[in-house]
């Protein structure tokens, strides 16, 4: 559930510290005073796309942060697959910061993460559904998600995309190898150029700094070849002067000396094993002298020729050495696969077939089991909308396949496309909810079909703004039941102008804006037991609230506590 939220800096919020509780929340207060601000916030922290325009007028950023807590072991499964931790607790921080200059900083328990993340982790704890989430239900292409999350598929769809997923390689490789025999020939007499070429030079990967040193060692030969000389016989090469022969006659001396003072002969054994590590570093000194077997000019030209073999390569093909080397093994892999098209076609051919079988049998089943969830999901949704004064409204999910467009009629999400259609009024044929729902009516079929939903979900919070646009009475206060309904199970919010829907409520905080020192500021309060009848009462009753308005407020609160 979301615990508390956090805000600062945006719009008319200076700062803001919100604990919420569980069950249903009701959102009320005058036109203008902010309601809106506060959803935006959450909307803001979940990753939404948010305008610099929303941080406060005078301020530099603006920042959000908020706490769920209760994170289900399921839910928490499936973040941790994101590569965030939950607490042991069951508790996730989110946070989110945006600056004038539109750049924004999320993170989630204090760690750095891309807006990316925040949006898919916060997309497995809470849904926010405003007026144009209602809208979504009339774009066909997201009816199909409805079905899977109510049916359940997401296991199985994940087996398909997988196996669907080797059936396009296999169809891209076939028709890769499908060229006229002219295309072809010219295609592998290229290709044949370019093995040549490549091949000929004879490439090695660190083949260019190797020459590079080598030319460096022959320029300054001479330079090289005395230091190491005067090294090699400092060191080891001078009979008389060296170290290696002074060490040795200190050596000698120091055996004569340990017979009379035997400690010494540890000393000596060190020296003797100094003595060969300086013989070895001379040789390996000496062996850094240039063995010019031939004239330094002719190795000079013949590094240079190399050189500039390689760098015409590289400038031809617009690679590195490396990257040569690594495409030589994909146009020999390419002229193969012309050479041997036929048969590789044929084979190829052959495995997609019975790839094709794998992935349209897995296709198969999830149509099966969309078609008997989208059935059970009629009947559910037909329920409520009896409840929801929707008696004459008939919804169904009309299934299509989705044609030979796509590969061999399947696509990412199966072979089906979904499309909800509606029939408002008894007798009246079932058409596209894009041609005849009003926007009263997408508030309620969004209400019916997430009432339905809610129950197969693993979201623990839902926010409804103006679930209730479009429709007043006896109907706002179906709509209020159903959310109290739908309580029982996750906690709701409910962003609302009915009195009807607000009275049923079981939390109710009221948004208002107030002139603090000289600025209009939105603030948050949690209403008591009187508060709370004079804001449903001035909901009900307008400019003048009568005590009549104030009972008939009073009478609806109590009427909600029975549900």
């Amino acid at each position: 559930m979301l615990a508390s939220v956090h805000i600062e800096n945006i719009a008319l919020i200076s700062k803001l510290n919100i604990d919420f509780n569980r069950g249903f929340t009701a959102f009320t207060g005058e036109t203008g005073a902010g309601k809106s601000i506060l959803v935006d916030s959450i909307n803001m922290v979940s990753g939404a796309r948010m305008s610099k325009d929303i941080i406060r007028t005078g301020t530099d950023s603006c920042t959000v942060s908020a706490v769920f807590s209760e994170i289900g072991e399921s839910v928490s499964q499936k973040i941790s697959e994101l590569g965030v931790d939950v607490d042991d607790d069951g508790m996730l921080m989110v946070q989110r910061t945006l600056n004038t200059d539109g750049r924004s900083v999320s993170k989630i328990n204090g760690r750095t993460v891309p807006q990316s993340m925040v949006k898919n982790v916060c997309s497995l704890l809470i849904n926010i559904y405003g007026q144009h989430e209602f809208y979504s239900l009339t774009d066909p292409s997201s009816h199909l998600g409805y079905i899977d999350s109510y049916a359940a598929s997401e296991k199985l769809l994940s087996e398909y995309r997988s196996e669907y997923e080797k059936l396009c390689s296999l169809k891209s490789r076939i028709d890769s190898l499908k060229m006229d025999e002219s295309e072809k020939i010219q295609r592998a007499d290229f290709l044949k150029f370019q093995i040549q070429e490549i091949s000929a030079a004879k490439l090695k990967a660190d083949e260019e700094e190797n020459l590079a040193s080598e030319k460096l060692q022959i320029q300054n030969h001479e330079k090289i070849s005395s230091a190491a000389e005067r090294a090699y016989l400092a060191l080891y090469g001078s009979e008389k002067r060296s170290v290696y022969n002074s060490l040795s006659t200190a050596i000698d001396s120091i055996e004569e000396l340990s017979e009379f003072v035997p400690e010494l002969s540890a000393d000596a054994e060190k020296l003797s094993e100094y003595m060969y590590e300086i013989r070895d570093i001379a040789e390996r000194i000496i062996g850094y002298k240039p063995d010019l077997s031939d004239s330094p000019d002719k190795i000079l030209d013949k590094i240079e020729e190399r050189l500039d073999l390689i760098y015409r390569l590289k400038k031809k093909y617009n690679k590195s050495v490396e990257d040569i080397l690594e495409y030589l093994g994909k146009i020999r892999a390419e002229l193969e696969d012309i050479e041997l098209s036929d048969e590789k076609s044929e084979l190829l051919q052959k495995e997609f077939d019975v790839q094709y079988k794998v992935t349209k049998e897995i296709a198969s089943r999830i149509t099966e089991l969309r078609k008997k969830s989208a059935a059970k999901l009629e009947e559910a949704i037909k329920e409520q909308f009896v409840f929801l004064d929707m008696p004459g409204v008939v919804f169904k999910a009309d299934f299509k396949p989705i044609g030979d467009s796509y590969v061999g009629a399947l696509g990412e999400n199966g072979a089906d496309l979904v499309e909800f259609l509606v029939s408002t009024n008894a007798g009246e044929p079932l058409k596209p909810m894009a041609k005849i729902a009003s926007g009263g009516e997408l508030s309620r079929i969004m209400l019916a079909i997430k009432s339905v939903l809610a129950l197969n979900d693993d979201i623990s919070t839902i926010i409804f703004d103006e679930v209730d646009t479009g429709i007043s009475g006896k109907t706002s206060h179906k709509v209020g039941i159903n959310l109290k309904k739908l309580s029982k199970n996750i906690q709701v919010f409910c962003v609302t102008h009915s009195a009807q829907v607000a009275s049923l409520a079981s939390n109710h905080l009221k948004i208002e804006k107030l002139d603090i020192g000289g600025r209009m500021e939105t603030k948050v309060r949690e209403l008591g037991e009187n508060e709370r009848t004079d804001e449903i009462a001035r909901i009900l009753g307008g400019i003048d609230v009568t005590e009549s308005v104030r009972t008939t407020a009073s009478e609806l609160i109590e009427q909600g506590k029975k549900y």
